[in-house]
């Protein structure tokens, strides 16, 4: 078996674990958050760690500066960069966590009305091939290798017509595909986010993303379940 088969053979047993009751997982998906915002670090730490990673993007992002409102031209700068890190993948996880972190922390901050006129329900809505994920970045060993992008093809379809969310699972060549349907999708417009329930997890919480990012091509969000991702549009 190839380096790359054996990648693609991890992967799936973490994929499988994501679809077990999380009682019976022999590991949890690891969101990775550079930014540390939660209340229990101390703003000290969280800033030196913020200055830290900001010092380490300056060359693909000379004006981001997290923690303070977004002038036009950093929109257009991290824009850039997260269209970049789905077209090439050439962008590292820390860098791409970094600025997602920073994007849901000025979400956070922000009033709903401007939520509203940033992120069209349209922008999320279609077919999607996922790039870029921290579980991925998080796995043992193995994420550092791929860096927190995909090994493997995922496409992932909303049609909020029909309530619908479809994921298609590709890993190995003789394996057939893991395909995983949600049901009752909707759209939060007050806060850009999107919900389903898994089939054959009715009991579990719904799964949700957190929309960070959208525009035609690219759309970057916080999933419930598998951290902070990046999907580029397939149609």
């Amino acid at each position: 078996m190839q380096s790359k088969d054996m990648i693609r053979y991890l992967y799936l047993l973490f994929s499988i674990s994501l679809l077990l009751p999380k009682g019976t997982r022999s590991f949890s998906p690891i969101s990775i958050s550079t930014r540390c915002p939660s209340s229990h670090v101390s703003a000290s730490a969280s800033n030196s760690s913020s200055r830290k990673h900001t010092r380490r993007i300056s060359a693909n992002l000379p004006n981001f500066s997290p923690s303070e409102s977004l002038i036009p031209t950093e929109k257009e700068e991290i824009a850039k960069l997260i269209k970049k890190c789905a077209a090439d993948r050439s962008i590292s996880s820390k860098d791409i966590i970094l600025l997602l972190e920073d994007l849901a922390h000025q979400k956070s901050t922000v009033s709903q009305t401007a939520t509203q006129s940033f992120i069209d329900r349209n922008l999320v809505e279609g077919k999607f091939e996922l790039v870029f994920s921290s579980a991925v970045a998080g796995i043992p060993f193995f994420g550092k290798i791929l860096d927190g992008y995909m090994p493997n093809r995922e496409i992932i379809t909303f049609d909020f017509d029909s309530k619908e969310m479809s994921l298609v699972v590709e890993l190995l060549p003789f394996l057939p595909t893991i395909d995983i349907y949600g049901t009752g999708l909707k759209w939060a417009e007050e806060n850009a986010v999107l919900e389903y329930t898994v089939k054959g997890k009715e009991k579990a919480s719904p799964s949700q993303w957190d929309i960070l990012f959208a525009d035609d091509d690219v759309v970057a969000a916080r999933s419930s379940v598998t951290g902070l991702n990046v999907i580029r549009r397939l149609s």
